[in-house]
Order: structure tokens, then C-alpha cells, then sequence
């Protein structure tokens, strides 16, 4: 009997260790599936445009906001606690860089109807008016965006000093990405004077005016 445990020591041990390495190779597995199954999604995520926005012909007449009559107007609309915005700031102020023409450039943030302004003068705020001071409209409970077909926080609008749409959508990539892009180099040529052969582009960010309480994310 003694000898017969003997025999057999060795070879459980051996199944033993096998059972293991495959459980650990099982867990090991299960997890990298996992994380690609997130980086998945979160490019997904990072390449979803907002809701689709129909394109102004025109400046239109039941707005708060004045146009420029002897220079380009630029106009962002803002949702002040949507994160992928901050992108859109930091490339709409690169863009600029590359523009030689003037420009007019206003911010339209939104705000829920029952939340005071302070509510939208978030960090963005202040980044928006260091590029434009005093430039700023809190837009409560996004009428200005609905007037401009501006669904998606980031949307940016140019119009002609004679009221002409001339350029509407994002300036990013993606979600929260910076750097070049073809609606990025549209916007800038346009702002230049120059003549282009798509005008409209989606906008990657959160939805500005959204359907739950107090207009969270």
C-alpha cells in the first residue's frame, strides 16, 4: 500500500502543477480579452461623432448673439462639463495661430434653465475667454444652439461678413483628440479666404442640450 502512495506521488503532483498552469493560462486569457474588449469600446466611444447637425444657410434672425459685419464670425458652442471640450479649445487656439485674417470669435455655453450662470462658467470658461475675453453667452437651456442647429459640444460655425455660413462642425479628429484633421484644415482655410470643397463636418464631443435632470453628463 506504502508503496503503491509512492508511485502515484509523483504523477498527481505532475497533474497537479498541469491544472494549475492551465488556470493561471485561463484567468491570464479571460483578462486580456477583457482589456481589449475596453480599448475596444473606448475607441469606439473615441470615434462616435454627436448627434448629426443640419447645416445653417444663413445667420438666422431670432438670436441673441450680433454678427460681424466687417470680419469673420467663429462661433463654439459649449457644453461647460463635457471633457472632450477641452480639446476643442486648446485646437481651436492652435488653429488660430494659422488664420491671418480677423476674426470674430464668440462662445455660447449652455446651462439648464434652473441652474444660475456660475453653473456653466466652468474651467472652460476661462479658457474660452482667454482666447476671446468677454466674448462669453451662457445659453440657458440651449436655445442659442437650437437656433444654430448646434447639437454637439465643440460645434464651431463661421459665417461671411455678410451673414453666409461658410463652415459648420468639429475641429477634432475625435473624441477628445488634437492635432490635424481634415475639418481641422477646412475650418483654417476657410477662415483664410480660401475656397473649400466640403463645409461640413461632424462634431466629436457630448451632447450640448441633453434629456436628463439638471442637463448632467
Amino acid at each position: 500500500m506504502s508503496s503503491t502512495n509512492k508511485l502515484s506521488s509523483p504523477h498527481s503532483a505532475l497533474q497537479t502543477d498541469r491544472i494549475r498552469r492551465w488556470a493561471v493560462r485561463a484567468v491570464l486569457g479571460s483578462w486580456l480579452l477583457v482589456v481589449l474588449a475596453g480599448i475596444g469600446a473606448l475607441t469606439a466611444y473615441s470615434n462616435a461623432p454627436g448627434p448629426g447637425a443640419t447645416m445653417l444657410d444663413r445667420w438666422p434672425q431670432d438670436t441673441q448673439l450680433t454678427p460681424s459685419t466687417h470680419k469673420r464670425t467663429l462661433l463654439m458652442f459649449l457644453h461647460p462639463h463635457c471633457p472632450c471640450s477641452r480639446s476643442a479649445l486648446r485646437q481651436l487656439e492652435q488653429m488660430m495661430a494659422s488664420v491671418a485674417e480677423p476674426v470674430a470669435i464668440k462662445f455660447v455655453f449652455y446651462k439648464p434653465a434652473q441652474q444660475t450662470d456660475s453653473w456653466a462658467q466652468s474651467d472652460m470658461w476661462n479658457s474660452a475667454n482667454a482666447i476671446s475675453p468677454g466674448n462669453l453667452l451662457v445659453d440657458s437651456d440651449g436655445r442659442e444652439a437650437k437656433q444654430f442647429h448646434a447639437t454637439t459640444s465643440g460645434h464651431v460655425i463661421v459665417f461671411d461678413e455678410d451673414g453666409q455660413c461658410s463652415f459648420s462642425g468639429g475641429i477634432t479628429a475625435g473624441r477628445g483628440h488634437e492635432g490635424d484633421s481634415t475639418a481641422y484644415a477646412a475650418a483654417i482655410d476657410v477662415l483664410n479666404g480660401r475656397d473649400v470643397q466640403n463645409r461640413h463636418y461632424p462634431t466629436y464631443g457630448c451632447t450640448i442640450y441633453p434629456s436628463g435632470p439638471g442637463g448632467q453628463l
